[in-house]
This record gives structure tokens, C-alpha cells and sequence, in this order.
């Protein structure tokens, strides 16, 4: 839903010229609160899918080639890896709830807006398509594409219904805080002097008295002159504040993060700054958000790029999401030596986890095994047939 299209859903049934300016401030104010907790939860989703390497295999082992480098550092000329997957992520919860990639003279391209004609048995097919306020002119299919999406569900309306109930509350909350804040009082005048004046010279009066109460009001310290017949009393000068306070409002939001970020399968502790049980909050968003993001990115680019006998021959692209976690090397390495000596992973394996240059000597490579750090070659030389030592 645009955006006046949904401003204008607030008001249906009424005349534009019926609308306060307080309601549209009212309006204002609830669509910044919206997108900011919704969008907030998609950067964060955005940042660690950008954080995650994509790894290219061929025959089974770990290549670093063209489609590595496409993927991982620049897949065209005008975006690095990071800027291309947000934008990628940001198209996929968005308005089209959807991503569309097509590759251009060898780049690849997220476009923004495309034209969809969906098949039933046969390639589905994509016109229109517009990148960067260029529209191509060629007609793709399905098979020749990219095209992401996660649910049939558009999300991102979802998310809107249920803020559309919430933001009454937090709208009174703000109206509240306001009222309970400002300042109030009788102004009595002399009604046979007013009796005297024409209805221009009451107008006059009314807006003279306007400006000089609001001059009073906001400032910090400041005198208001009256005349014979007027007479002011203060009314909020020994009053009690309510409790709807700042907090209490914040509090509200609060509430509007934490509704989006559980329908995006985000853990609300990683958007609200609570940095207690942060361990626990990644892995939750991992597996009920990245992990299942990235596979969906994965499976369409093998079967799309690489293709069923690629992929069984061991020849595809996979997402490593263990990098998101930053990891402390001296509490890990307990863990790396049991790792090392298992024969589990080599020294280089456990070097492209932790994010830190590989050592180039074949003997990183090898996989080791237990007590003595031998290689498993020579553990199963003094093994005889029988397998004892």
C-alpha cells in the first residue's frame, strides 16, 4: 500500500477539508513509529545475511572463482556483495514481498519494480523489469532468472493490520503526556466593556490576547500585562503529573518492535538493546530467520546457476552462516584443539571459521587425530590388518 493510499484509509468517508491538522500530525506521528520498527528488524536481517560467505564447491571441495567472487565481493559495477544483498533483502519484505535478480552482460542486478505473468506448467514470465530508473526491454522467463520469495504473504501488511490497532494506544499514551504537561487557565474579562466593540475589534483583540499568552507560555521566564477587566488565574501550578510519562510510552514502541520483529522471526532482544542472553537471541534469529532465508537464496541459485547434475555431482553454492557470530579466540580454544585432534577438521577449516587467513603449506590441509597430532595416514600405518597397533 502507497503511502497516501494509506493515509487515506485513516479518513475514508470524509471531506479533506473536515480534517484537523492535529489528526494529520496524529498520522504523522504513527507512520514513523511504523517504519521504524519494521524497517529497523529488515536492517538487522539485511546486515547478517551480507555477513554470511557464499561458499562455491566443485566436486565436493571449497573454489574460489568468478561465481565466489560475484557473490562474496562485487556482483557488478556499481555495488559491493553488502550493498547488493540489502537491497536483494529489502525487496523481499518490502511492498512486492519479493526479489527479482537478472544478469546482464555477466552482472548481477536487483531490480526494483517487473512485470509478472505466472505459469502453471510452463516458465513463468518477466517484463517491465526497472533497475535504477532504467527499464530493460528484454522478456525473461523464470528459468533465465532469479526470483525470490519467502511466503505468499505480504508481511510487511501484516505487520501494518496489527499496528493499525496498536496505534490508538500509542496515540493517546502521546496526547496524554501533552495534555498532562501543559499549561492551563481562566482569563475572566469585563463583558459590558467587550458589549462596546465591533466584531473586527473582538477578532483583533482575541488574536493580541492569543500572542501574548503563547509568548508567556513558552517562555522560560517571562510577565503578562493585563488591562482593567481582565483577570487570569493559573490552574496547572501545583498540579500532579500523570503517570503516562516518557517511559511509558517508550515503552509502547518498544511493544511495536517487539510485534514485528517475532513475525519476521527476529529475536526482539537484538532490535531493543538488551545485551543479556545475546548469545541465546542470534541463535534463535538464526535458525527461525537466517537460516531459513539464506537456504531459500541458496536453493534458487543452484538450481538456476548450476543445475541438478552439478549439484549431485557435488558442484553447487552453499551459505555459511556461522559467520554472523564473532568469536572469541582464547575462550574457544579448548574447542579448536578437540576439533583439530578429532580428525574432524584441518587447520585451515578451522582458520576460515574463525575469519582469519589461511597458512599456504599443504600440512594445513591435513587432518589430524588424536594425542600425538599425527595425520591419519600414518596413525593407520601401525595399524596391521587386523586393525590393532
Amino acid at each position: 500500500m502507497k503511502f497516501w493510499d494509506w493515509v487515506s484509509s485513516k479518513f475514508s468517508g470524509r471531506d479533506w477539508m473536515d480534517v484537523d491538522v492535529s489528526e494529520l500530525r496524529d498520522i504523522m506521528g504513527e507512520t514513523h513509529v511504523r517504519e521504524l520498527a519494521y524497517w529497523s528488524c529488515v536492517g538487522l536481517i539485511a546486515r547478517m545475511v551480507s555477513k554470511c560467505e557464499f561458499q562455491t564447491l566443485a566436486n565436493g571441495r571449497p573454489v574460489k572463482g568468478a561465481e565466489w567472487y560475484r557473490w562474496n565481493i562485487s556482483p557488478n559495477l556499481n555495488q559491493s556483495s553488502t550493498q547488493f544483498l540489502s537491497k536483494l533483502v529489502h525487496s523481499l519484505y518490502g511492498d512486492q514481498h519479493a526479489a527479482l535478480v537478472v544478469e546482464v552482460n555477466g552482472q548481477l542486478l536487483v531490480a526494483d519494480s517487473w512485470v509478472q505473468d505466472n505459469k502453471a506448467l510452463v516458465d513463468s514470465v518477466f517484463s517491465g523489469i526497472t533497475i535504477n530508473g532504467y527499464t530493460l526491454n528484454n522478456v525473461y522467463r523464470a528459468s533465465d532468472v532469479l526470483y525470490f520469495q519467502q511466503s505468499p504473504y505480504n508481511m510487511r501488511v501484516l505487520t501494518n493490520l496489527l499496528y493499525d490497532t496498536y496505534s490508538k494506544l500509542i496515540a493517546y499514551s502521546a496526547r496524554t503526556y501533552q495534555a498532562s504537561r501543559g499549561r492551563k487557565g481562566i482569563l475572566k474579562l469585563d463583558t459590558h466593556e467587550s458589549d462596546k466593540l465591533t466584531a473586527d475589534e473582538k477578532a483583533k483583540r482575541a488574536a493580541i490576547m492569543k500572542s501574548k499568552f503563547d509568548k508567556f507560555f513558552s517562555q522560560e521566564n517571562a510577565v503578562l500585562t493585563l488591562y482593567n477587566g481582565q483577570d487570569y488565574t493559573d490552574l496547572s501550578g501545583n498540579k500532579t503529573y500523570t503517570q503516562e510519562t516518557t517511559r511509558d510510552l517508550r515503552a509502547m514502541i518498544d511493544d511495536v518492535v517487539t510485534y514485528d520483529a517475532r513475525a519476521l522471526g527476529v529475536a526482539p532482544a537484538l532490535l531493543l538493546g538488551d545485551v543479556s542472553g545475546i548469545d541465546a537471541a542470534v541463535q534463535w534469529t538464526l535458525t527461525s530467520c537466517i537460516d531459513p532465508l539464506t537456504d531459500m537464496i541458496a536453493e534458487e541459485i543452484n538450481r538456476k546457476r548450476y543445475g541438478m547434475s552439478a549439484v549431485l555431482g557435488g558442484t553447487y553454492l552453499r551459505v555459511d552462516t556461522t559467520t554472523i557470530q564473532h568469536t572469541d579466540l582464547l575462550a574457544q580454544s579448548a574447542s579448536v584443539e578437540k576439533l583439530v585432534s578429532s580428525g574432524v577438521f584441518s587447520v585451515n577449516d578451522i582458520l576460515r571459521k574463525l575469519g582469519e587467513p589461511t597458512i599456504p603449506e599443504s600440512w594445513a590441509d591435513e587432518h589430524f587425530i588424536t594425542k600425538n597430532f599425527s595425520t591419519i595416514q600414518d596413525y593407520l600405518k601401525g595399524v596391521d590388518g587386523n586393525g590393532t597397533p
